[in-house]
Order: structure tokens, then sequence, then C-alpha cells
């Protein structure tokens, strides 16, 4: 059986036939094209020389017991969670205290004295304070003696509110470095208050001046805050659209609709109704309440920038009509939906005339809380509507301008439900903890510029351990109901698997986890950081893995997970790069991590791992083998090579990125207590000396052409990256760490075929951005057969420049003899520069690494699925190249435009003077005027105040881009061995005629195409006849580059199984409470005067 691919042929009508090669020519082309690159890529890395030396003995090599690793995991968790549940008890009782002890106070007239504290310092700041250096990562920006308080743009230094916060959670710092000090692995802990005050120890710089989307942070947007202090919740927003609605109003609407949708969290359900004479539910979901993640959110973003206004409103029947919506939601739905707690309905209107009595009646026999708010500048009676807010409970708030609704919208809902809560006393523990993970630490930030920078990795994917705190104090003969805020202990995934990966298992396994939700709140193909004010996407487990029989099965059993058990035959698909898939049926072994609601899986590929590799040496004799030649490049995992936890060392001394690094840790430990003598520092000398031969030998005693070989490099499982020319470094795109390493990955799973990256290639716009000589990356994996266990070692790669590859590819094509007929072959039937054929070198992902063409439109890196649409179409219908569809709920399209077409503005100078006169007496007017100027003043206030996930997913805002759903389809060769000469098939482009032949559909003129793989690479030959004229009107192929989303698989999705954990805390006998919006100070005649002038003075046009 020859490793052939496939061949596609068709018949040519008003063409040469002799055009194309036959069978036997193309597999001579195929082979010889393989054979040169072959024999470029052993010369150039020496891999054949790896392969021989390595010697490994079978008795190196173990098999995993992944059950018994999963449970050595949830054991090690649950001691984790056990310590932080402690550390947070702690800090909730001081925190009460302290809030009890506050309210005993009587309130003091207003300060006019200056607040001193510390505020999110700024990294310049840290030699002028007195700060004691924390340990951890990033620890060069962290103070452990003191904490740091960060507060909303509404609010401002000397703000009452603020005053008073700082000022009764001042004795909280004690409490946090007690914590620390018990338990030094401790990360952040916080206080987040109900006015958006927000102290975190240890101290931490915070973005200032010129950031602009990060300063509009309010840690009372953040998930962790919002499921800590209100029961889940189903929701009706209803969303008045008749005529009065219009213009300005129904953009505020529109607005303000996002964030309240932001604010719910993956526990809630909520649907939407418009209404003008009749009520209309809004989307594809008909009457049914759907789960408030993320992927539900941005489908229903795209309905409501859809909205329009006509027709006379009828408030009484659309309220009428939503309530019975919550109640035939709550008959008909399966067990496991809804949020089966508060029942709410969201009102957005201008105001109405009459008293809808029917409507309130039905909603309080419901159950059902109204919220309503009071849009534009109410040019109809509110009274109705404040009304109905006060008589079921809920709660009217007023929104003037586009200014107001960001405070309004946080200030609104959440106090009212969390009242109950309040009452009924609920932070116990562990019972009423609130677990919240897959939020991604960004770490600290620094301006820049007037742009973001990262100045260390952060915690990535965390947990956050939150309760509320309530003050309960008697005032004035009565009991106050209100929360306070809620404190809260991060736990980062890294630290739960910490020595776990690789002293227990493969470094190519890897882990996920879902909560009780069926949410995926950690795995590899999560974006590893995402800015400040963004959350994770909230993906269900079947929008990773397909929705099947199998999946759905294995879903239910994730989420209802004990102890370790394991399934078989599950399949599993991990994006790598910006184009790469890799595909497979892999074993799943998974383990409840108790007391938390997530369940953490380790998929198998069922490689074992390396133990006890000694070969007579200490890790000291080995580093004294090692050379230092000084010209290859080493970098290592960031792992914890020497010791454990138990062995007292801190992670700094136990962690090494580098040689110089892990030289100065074995040096340094112990010569009779060796914390270094572990399995996997031992199996890193042992790479270490295995590629130091392989460098002297084929590397640097081996003149290199600059011009053709830019790089070569290796990576091993053990941890292991080497790589020369050393002064190259920077263009090394090879991870480190073997779990995050794309070509180890890729180079292992496709079984020893060479393989190429294009990454990063054929985009115009960066080719011209890119000075340096352009290059291709080809790699290969390095795997062992000791007796009947395969070993995955390493990846050796190499960058060649472009043109090099170009002349070997045109060389063996242009060249090779060949036979039609006996006939020797002439110029006409082969691959020569420019010639009448068109021939591509494709990779596994459909993209050119190499033509005979140099038309414009042809670019390494290209995909081919644009140059030639019909014939990718045959190579997919043929099964040579397999498809695949994504969709990112949180992606980025360019231009935002408002629902009629017109672009986004700024709050303009008119406006904020007119809303000043307008809310002059009204409801919340400085939180308004304060956030409007900052608007005014900062061009991005506006985007950043719409949603947490309208910012930037990276530390640079584009100004002309908006969060969007995007879809993307990538592709990838089939994984079955080949075929031999004997299964090849014939067929053609287009339609089929009589059952003779085919035509591309295009009048008088077909052509023909041929395809096959190379045996021993992840390439794929492709020869064809010029395209025809008339197929450039053709449809064309689907790109991987991410497109705004035409469609979205929402609509189709069926609810899947929930598992509830949580308390119901939806009413309370004693519960009072107002019901409309406190009364705030009005500004004198010199303040208003003063905001007139500054409209007219420095406004822009």
């Amino acid at each position: 059986m020859l490793l052939v691919w496939a061949l596609i042929s068709f018949e040519v009508v008003h063409r040469v036939l002799s055009a194309l090669p036959d069978d036997e020519v193309m597999k001579l082309w195929t082979d010889g094209i393989d054979n040169d690159l072959q024999h470029v890529f052993y010369e150039a890395t020496g891999v054949a020389y790896l392969d021989s030396d390595l010697g490994l003995s079978e008795n190196w090599i173990r098999g995993v017991d992944e059950a018994l690793v999963m449970n050595q995991v949830a054991a090690n968790a649950k001691e984790i969670f056990r310590k932080r549940l402690k550390s947070l008890e702690n800090l909730a009782k001081q925190a009460e205290e302290a809030a009890q002890s506050a309210g005993k106070r009587r309130p003091n007239k207003k300060s006019k004295k200056p607040l001193k504290y510390n505020k999110m310092i700024t990294p310049h700041l840290t030699n002028d304070i007195d700060c004691d250096i924390s340990s951890w990562p990033g620890s060069e920006q962290f103070c452990r003696n003191f904490s740091t308080i960060h507060f909303p743009v509404e609010l401002y230094a000397n703000d009452k509110r603020v005053k008073d916060v700082v000022a009764w959670t001042k004795p909280l710092d004690e409490v946090f470095k007690e914590n620390f000090d018990e338990d030094p692995s401790l990360k952040w802990q916080y206080f987040a208050g109900k006015d958006g005050v927000y102290r975190r120890y240890p101290g931490s710089n915070w973005p200032t001046k010129k950031t602009r989307n990060h300063e509009m942070f309010d840690v009372r947007k953040q998930t962790f805050y919002e499921r800590t202090v209100a029961s889940p919740k189903d929701v009706v927003i209803l969303v008045d659209v008749s005529g009065s609605m219009q213009g300005h109003v129904l953009q505020i609407t529109k607005l303000a609709i996002k964030m309240l949708l932001n604010s719910l969290t993956e526990d809630d359900y909520f649907g939407v109704v418009k209404f003008s004479a009749t009520p209309e539910t809004v989307g594809c979901w008909g009457e049914s309440l759907i789960p408030a993640t993320t992927p539900y959110k941005r489908a229903m973003f795209e309905e409501i920038d859809n909205l329009t206004t006509f027709g006379q409103a009828d408030l009484g029947r659309a309220v009428e009509f939503s309530c019975e919506l919550i109640r035939q939601f709550q008959n008909s739905r399966q067990s496991e939906e809804g949020a089966q707690c508060h029942k709410t309905v969201m009102l957005f209107t201008d105001g109405g005339v009459e008293w809808p009595q029917r409507a309130a009646v039905k909603c309080n026999q419901i159950g059902v809380r109204l919220f309503t708010y009071a849009m534009g500048n109410n040019p109809t009676p509110i009274v109705p509507v404040k009304r109905l807010a006060c008589e079921t409970q809920g709660f009217f708030t007023a929104v003037h301008g586009m200014s107001a609704i960001r405070p309004k919208i946080i200030d609104s809902y959440l106090p009212v439900l969390s009242r109950p809560k309040a009452m009924s006393r609920a932070n116990s523990f562990p019972e009423d903890v609130s677990w919240t993970a897959g939020f991604s630490d960004p770490g600290p930030l620094r301006d820049s510029g007037g742009y973001l920078v990262e100045i260390s990795q952060g915690l990535g994917y965390a947990i956050a351990m939150t309760v509320s705190v309530y003050n309960s104090t008697e005032y004035d003969g009565k009991e106050v109901q209100e929360l306070v805020g809620v404190v809260g202990i991060d736990v980062p995934w890294q630290e739960l698997l910490e020595n776990v990966i690789p002293q227990k298992i493969n470094a190519m396994n890897y882990f996920f986890a879902v909560d009780q939700n069926g949410i995926v709140v950690y795995h590899p193909n999560l974006p590893e950081q995402l800015p400040l004010e963004q959350e994770p996407p909230n993906l269900d487990f079947l929008q990773f893995v397909g929705e099947t029989t199998r999946t759905v099965t294995a879903r239910r059993k994730l989420i209802n997970a004990g102890a370790a058990a394991v399934m078989n035959h599950l399949d599993s698909t991990l994006t790598l790069g910006d184009r790469y898939l890799l595909t497979g049926t892999y074993s799943v072994t998974y383990v409840a991590l108790e007391p938390s609601p997530y369940k953490l899986a380790l998929v198998s590929l069922g490689f074992p791992r390396m133990v006890e590799i000694t070969e007579g040496y200490t890790p000291k004799e080995m580093l004294k083998k090692l050379g230092n030649d000084g010209q290859t490049g080493v970098r290592l995992a960031p792992w914890q090579y020497c010791g454990t936890a138990e062995s007292g060392l801190q992670n700094a001394q136990r962690t090494a990125t580098d040689l110089a690094t892990l030289r100065t840790l074995v040096a340094s430990s112990a010569a009779d207590d060796n914390p270094c003598e572990t399995p996997i520092a031992r199996q890193l000398m042992f790479d270490l000396l295995k590629t130091e031969k392989l460098a002297t030998s084929f590397w640097t005693n081996k003149a290199n052409n600059e011009d053709t070989i830019a790089m070569k490099f290796i990576s091993t499982v053990g941890g292991l990256t080497r790589f020369a020319p050393v002064n190259r470094a920077e263009d090394l795109r090879v991870a480190a760490d073997p779990a995050k390493n794309d070509f180890l990955w890729r180079g292992i799973m496709h079984k020893g075929l060479l393989s190429v990256d294009l990454t990063g290639k054929g985009n115009e716009i960066e080719r011209k951005r890119n000075k340096k000589p352009s290059t291709i990356t080809f790699f290969k994996g390095v795997t062992f057969q000791r007796g009947s266990i395969t070993y995955p070692y390493a990846v050796v790669g190499v960058d060649f420049a472009d043109h090099f590859i170009q002349d070997v590819f045109l060389k063996a094509a242009s060249n090779l003899p060949g036979s039609r007929g006996g006939n020797a072959l002439d110029e006409v039937s082969t691959c020569v520069k420019n010639g009448p054929l068109d021939c591509f070198l494709l990779d596994d992902a459909g993209s050119i690494v190499a033509s005979n063409q140099d038309r414009s439109n042809i670019r390494v890196g290209g995909f081919y699925g644009t140059i030639d649409p019909l014939g990718f179409h045959k190579l997919l219908e043929y099964e040579v190249y397999f498809s695949k569809e994504f969709f990112d709920y949180q992606g980025k399209c360019s231009k935002r435009t408002d629902a009629v077409g017109a672009t986004w503005k700024l709050i303009s100078p008119v406006e904020v003077v007119f809303n000043v006169v307008q809310g002059f007496f009204s409801v919340g007017f400085w939180n308004s005027l304060k956030l409007g100027v900052y608007s005014w003043t900062f061009p991005d206030v506006e985007s950043a105040t719409m949603d947490r996930s309208d910012d930037d997913p990276g530390p640079v805002r584009h100004d002309d881009e908006h969060s969007c759903i995007t879809r993307e389809v990538r592709y990838w060769l089939n994984p079955e061995e080949g075929t031999s000469m004997l299964d090849l098939v014939d067929i053609g482009l287009g339609e089929e005629e009589d059952g003779s032949g085919w035509t591309v559909g295009c009048e008088n003129c077909t052509r023909g195409l041929k395809a096959m793989k190379l045996p021993n690479s992840r390439l794929v030959l492709v020869v064809a006849e010029a395209l025809c004229e008339c197929e450039a009107a053709e449809p064309r192929v689907e790109h991987w580059i991410p497109k705004p989303a035409s469609g979205h698989p929402m609509c189709q999705r069926k609810h899947q199984y929930r598992k509830r954990i949580h308390h119901c805390y939806n009413e309370h006998p004693s519960e009072t409470g107002p019901c409309t919006g406190s009364g705030s100070s009005r500004p004198g005649v010199h303040i208003l005067a003063a905001v007139l002038a500054m409209g007219l003075l420095f406004g822009r046009p």
C-alpha cells in the first residue's frame, strides 16, 4: 500500500488532454517533491542522528494511571479550598464587624479634609512609598504591607461614600496580612463595596490617566459580584418600541438593555419582549427563556440592534403578557431549565398614561417584581411606571441620557434582589459561598503613552470564592437591611494543577473543567489573557466538542462527577495557531473538585511519561557535563523543577525558565538532601545532554547559509527548547511550555510526517509591516518505540526562507521525467514557472506553501480556496480535506453602526448641557453629570460604558472596532494513512451531464485538476489547468479568517442539563425598602453656570 492520499481528475472538454499528468507521473512528482523536502530538512536539522543517539531504556518509561492522578488532584484541591474557606471566613467576619461598628456611628457632617489612602498605584510610584515586595509571580509590582483602593469614575476621591467605605474597611488590611502570613500561597484578597469601592490586597498598580476604557472598570459589573449578591433570576426585558421612543431615546434604550444583559450571569435565564399596540417576543426562541450565557447574549444583541419604532403603546397589555410569559415558562420548563428563584420583568419605556391595574395584580399573583426604567427626558407621564415598581416590590429608575446608563443600571435592581439574602443572613460557610470560575486575571498593567501594557502574566484563569457582607445593625430602633459588599479570595487553576504536569502525567495530555451548568471554565482553547473588564465567553461543553448523543451523555456525566471515572472514545478538537486543527478520539478521566461545583477532566492521548532517568549521574554532575559554547539558546518550561511545596522552598526557588537560573538552583541545593533530585529535573538534564550533541554536531559545526536557513530548534516533552543561532531569539515562535507548544502537539500527533506552519502568513498588511525576510517553518515530531511503548520525545524544526522552498518545489516538479503513452513529458505537461498548469503545494489547512505561478493574488500562506474556489470545493467534497466552523461570541468587527446605519457618536457638549438643565432637579444628577463630562473629555467613554465585553481584546483599543459574533471555518487533511493506486477515483468539477462527464457551469469552458498527498508529509500537490474566465463570479470557499457571522447556531440549540446547587433567597416576610432612587444634593447656581461655561468654551463640534 502506497501512502498516497487521493487522485482527483476529470476529463477535459475543448482543451488538450495531455496538459495534465497522468496517475503515474503525479506519483513521480509527489515522490520527488517529498524526497527533496525530506532531504533538505534532514540535512538542516540532523533529526536522524537524534533518533539513533537517544538510546532510551524501556525501564525509564511508565504508563500513567489517570484515575489515580485525578484522585490526587481532587484531594489536593480539597485541601486548598479548605484553607481558602478558612481565610474567607475570617475576612467575612471582620468585614461584618467593621460594617456594624460603622453603622452604630452617627453620620458626621461632610468633612473638607482631603482623604488619605493608598490608591491603585502605578509603577513609577513604587519608589515613593514603603512597599514590602511580595514573592509570587509579578511580585515586583505587589506590596504586602497594604491594600489599594479603586472606585468607579462616577465617584471622586472625597465623595462621602468613598471616604466612609475606605475608613470602615481599613481594618481588613490586618486580616489580609494575617491570612497571607498563615498561608503564603494566597493570591488576591479583596472587598467589593455596593458603591463600587474596591479594596484589593496585596497593594498593586492600576491604570490611571489616558487609559479610558480600563478606567471605566467597576467591580460591581464583575460576574463574581453579581452572582454573590443575589440569587438566580428569570428575567423578561420588556421594551417599548412605540413611536414616541424613536430617535435618541431608542438609542440609549438599546445601550441600556445591553448593559443590563451583561449584568446577568450564567445562572440566570432571560427573554426580550417588544411592544407597541401588541407585545411580541424578540428573537428566534419563541415564548421561552434562554440561558444568560455569552453566546445567547450576543445573539440577542443583534436582535436588539434591529429594533425600530412604530405604533402606539399599550402598556398594560404588554406588562400582563410579560408576567404571563414567566408563568408559562415556570409551568412548561424541564426540570433543569430556568433560574427557579427570582422572577422579574425589566420595563424600558418613556412613560405611560393609564394605570395598568389588571397587569399589576396579575404580576403580584405570579410573584414577579417589576423594575421600571423611564428613558429619555420623559415627555409622557411616568407616575404609572413608578407605581408599577412600587406595588410589585421592584424599583423605579429614571435614565435621562446616555451618560446616566452606566450608574443607573448598576444601582437599580441588584440592591433590591439582594434584600432577601440580607434578611436571611445568607453568608454561612460553605453553603452560601459563591464560586465563580473562568475569569482571567490579566496581571498588573501600566500606562504607556496612553495604552495599557502588561507587566506580568497575572494568575490566568482563576476561581473566585466570595460571600456577601451585610449590615444588620439596629439604628433608631430599626434593623438596617442592606448589603454592604462582597469579600473574596482567588484561587488560580495553575495552583490546583501544580506538580501534576509534568510530574504525574505526560505533558501532552491536557485538562479542562466544567461547572454545574456545563460551561467550560478552563480549557487550552480559551484565551490565555483577557482585558480587565472582559469576561470569558461562557461556552458550553457541547460548543467545544459538538452535539452528538455521545457528547450529550458525556456532558451529563461530567456535571454529576464524583470520584474519578473514565470515559472512552470521546471526540476532541483543538484549534492551534490562526488556522490549524487537531482532531481525534481520546479517553477522558474526570473527577469532582469538592466542595466547589467544578468538575475537572483529563484528556489522555495515551502517551506514557518518563521516570527516573539517571544514567548514573546526579543533576549537578549532568550540569558539569554540559558545554557552554554560547552558539545555541536555551529556554525552559516554567515548571518547578526543584522540590515540592512541602520542601519549604518558595516558588521562585523551585522554578527556572533559562539555563543560568537552573544552574543556580542546582548549584545552591544541599548536597545531602538535594531538592532538585526530581524526575522532571532528571529528564531535563537528560534532554540537555542529548540535544547538546545534536546542536554541536549538526547545527553549529556545519556551515549554514543564512539566506536559506533562518533558525533551527528542538522542543522536548521534558520542557527544553534549544535553538540556533542564539541571536535570533526574538524570532522564536515555539512556546517553552509543552502544553502550549503547537509545533510539538502537531508534530507528535501527525505521527512523524513532515509538517508546515504558516501561522501569521498570507496577510498582505502583515507582510508589508514585517521588514524581515519571510520564512516557512518545517517541523517533524520525534517518537520512540521501546518494546510495546511509544514515547513522544520532541519536535524538531527549521525556518526556511520562502524562496528556498519555492526553488525546491519548482525544481522537483518541473524536471522529473515521466511518460504518457511511452512519450517523454514535454514542457506543457510540467510545473514550469508561470507555465500553462497551475501547480500548488498545500499544507494541512489548505494554505499555499509554494506555487509555480507568481500572480499578484498568490502568496505564501494564502488560502488556496480564494485562488481556486471550485477546485478546493472538490477537495472538500471528496474528503481530501474536512472542515469545521467556529463561532466567537466575543469577536471584533470594524465600523460600528447603530440600527439605522449612523455612526455611533460621542456625547456632544450640547447634550451634556441639555442633560444638566433637564436633570437639574432629577435623581442621580451628580452621577450623570460626572460621567457625562468624563465621556465628553475622553473620546472612548461611551463605548466603554456600553458593556464590559465591548472593551478591546488586547492592551490597545481600536476605535474602529466593536464587539460582534464572528465565524470562521478551519480545514484539516483527512487523518487516514492513505490509499493505494487502485482506490483512486476520477471526478470532475460542476454538474454531471448524462453520466458521461462534468462541466464547470461556465458556457464552453471546462478544465481539469489533479491532487495527491505527499507520502511522508502533511502536504498535498495540486495540479490544475488555468481558471476559466467565468469562474471569477463563482462564490468563494470560506476563509479561516474570522468574519462577522451572518447567522449563528443558537436558534437551533436545545436546552441542556444543569445541576442546581444554590439556595433560593427571593423573598422575606420582613422585607422592606425604597422603590425609587434616592435623591442627591442639587447643585448651586454657580455650579450650573460653570458646567454651562464648559460646554460653550471647550465643546467639540
